[in-house]
């Protein structure tokens, strides 16, 4: 752990160092009318990234600050589009003590870097400012893919430090979710450039102000579906509450199945839904009584049929939500063994769906882990030893092996999510 917060210090002081050298290089515009168009879109870029929203269930944010700093720097000398991508980097919240000074500083410097390999490759290829022709498609595309792929690389390996996974993945999450909107913004951005030529700032007020309202709509989903979030949680939450034991249990198997889903290839907005389903997987025990839930002793015959009717009831339940609908399997079958010889259907290998055999890796890992009435917690050593020993009877071999992967990448978050699972409490990490 030492060594590597001592790598991530010496990297964000490397980046600071280079962005300044870059900045410095990169001068201050020649004219006024540059200066005029730093100010301008400056000022665009500053507001694009205060009114940035959060993505639901995660700390990942979307505004449309690109725009201003791509059209700068197709329109203007290098200096104008590099000052307003590090300018565009900054958010008072941040700066009145959200984010430690260095790590604005960082960004400062990584921003202005992107910004001035792309305003590079676009004057290397041909590409003229302010003058946006059938001939610039090239190195415009060169400049954004140089701005794009740069900007992602950057924050890279300091994320891959500082959560103890790899560099390549880290950069392939930040590819896959950073490139719908990317995408989506350079056409505009190009189009800001075209319409300065004729209508001016005119124009380009003009050009964002629909921007801006679509940003009302997009945050007003945004809000609509975080509502989602908090009441599957309350829910997750209630049916924890009915024992003790298990408080905090569904959250630390949902956080579980979305690391093994993610290593598995998940896309997004499927990790996602396997997060709900995964936090409701154990709904069914809503109809179940506390007195056999928190039971000590052997149960009887009639105690164990209405215990494992928790997974068919929770699916029924589940499948009244129009968009977990898909996933009610999920709970239906997270209880099958590999082998077939589970519950309630009999299914084997294949047959279970994938989010249900990812599920039950992780409930019955926390299941081990945890403090319950029929059992003292186990070690996370323990735990995975059991989990290799069942391999290919109660669970999938691949998915086992993807937990132990995010076991060895991820060992300081499942340790603190172990000892909070032992402790009662639930996990402090976030889920997504």
């Amino acid at each position: 752990m030492a060594k590597r917060q001592l790598l991530t210090n010496a990297y964000v002081a490397t980046v600071i160092l280079a962005g300044i050298i870059v900045l410095i290089n990169a001068g201050f515009p020649a004219t006024g009318q540059e200066w005029i168009g730093l100010i301008a879109f400056g000022a665009l870029s500053l507001m694009s990234e205060a009114l940035a929203i959060t993505v639901a269930m995660s700390s990942l944010t979307v505004s449309v600050a690109f725009i201003p700093v791509f059209s700068s720097i197709l329109m203007f000398s290098p200096p104008v589009g590099v000052w307003v991508a590090a300018l565009g980097s900054l958010n008072w919240d941040d700066l009145r003590g959200g984010k430690p000074w260095y790590r604005n500083l960082f960004n400062f410097c990584q921003l202005g870097m992107s910004a001035a390999l792309a305003a590079y490759v676009y004057s290397v290829l041909g590409g003229q400012a302010g003058q946006v022709t059938k001939q610039s498609f090239l190195p415009i595309l060169a400049s954004f893919t140089a701005y794009y792929l740069t900007n992602a690389a950057i924050p890279t390996l300091v994320i891959a430090l500082i959560s103890g996974t790899s560099p390549f993945a880290v950069y392939s999450r930040l590819i896959a979710w950073s490139t719908p909107g990317f995408i989506a913004m350079a056409p505009m951005a190009v189009l800001v450039a075209v319409v300065f030529e004729p209508l001016g700032y005119v124009g380009v007020v003009l050009f964002i102000l629909p921007l801006f309202f679509a940003r009302m709509a997009f945050k007003l989903y945004r809000d609509m579906r975080q509502n989602y979030v908090e009441t599957i949680q309350s829910l997750a939450q209630a049916i924890d509450a009915k024992d003790h034991y298990t408080m905090g249990h569904s959250e630390r198997v949902a956080y579980y199945a979305v690391e093994i889903a993610r290593k598995l290839g998940w896309r997004q907005s499927r990790l996602e839904q396997l997060f709900f389903t995964a936090l409701l997987h154990d709904i069914g025990k809503i109809g179940i009584s506390e007195a056999v839930l928190n039971k000590p002793g052997r149960l009887t015959s009639d105690e164990r049929f209405a215990i494992n009717s928790h997974a068919e009831l929770g699916a029924e339940i589940v499948s009244k939500v129009s968009f977990l609908r898909q996933e009610a399997d999920f709970i239906r079958h997270h209880h099958e063994y590999y082998s077939g010889s589970g519950y309630p259907a009999g299914l084997a290998g294949a047959a279970i769906p994938l989010g249900a055999r990812i599920i039950a890796v992780a409930d019955s890992f926390d299941a081990m882990t945890s403090l319950r009435v029929y059992h003292s917690p186990r070690s996370a050593y323990e735990a995975v030893e059991e989990l290799k020993r069942c391999s290919g009877t109660q669970f999938d071999p691949l998915v086992v092996k993807a937990f132990l992967q995010v076991i060895t990448e991820k060992s300081d978050i499942l340790d603190s999510a172990q000892e909070a699972a032992a402790a009662g409490f639930a996990s402090p990490c976030q889920l997504i």
